[in-house]
């Protein structure tokens, strides 16, 4: 039956984590907080935009933008 959109979701930044990691290598601290959203984040979609947000640690959201049916973008959106 092919995967849930919060399964793709999950695949997206999966991938993208791995793909912007080497821009992170001079910011280690920013790749640990992506990938602790990779592993623990609670996503809510709606509809083409998704954000992620993590137990204790309100203030911190990541935000992906669907801009094919397969491909979601992380958006620079510090709030």
């Amino acid at each position: 039956g092919g995967l849930s959109n919060e399964q793709k979701q999950s695949l997206a930044f999966d991938e993208l984590v791995k793909t912007i990691a080497d821009n992170f290598q001079n910011d280690p601290t920013k790749l640990k907080e992506l990938q602790r959203f990779e592993k623990e984040g609670e996503w809510t979609e709606n509809g083409k935009d998704a954000v992620a947000t993590l137990k204790g640690l309100a203030a911190r959201k990541v935000f992906m933008k669907q801009i094919a049916p397969e491909r979601w973008v992380l958006l620079d959106r510090e709030k």
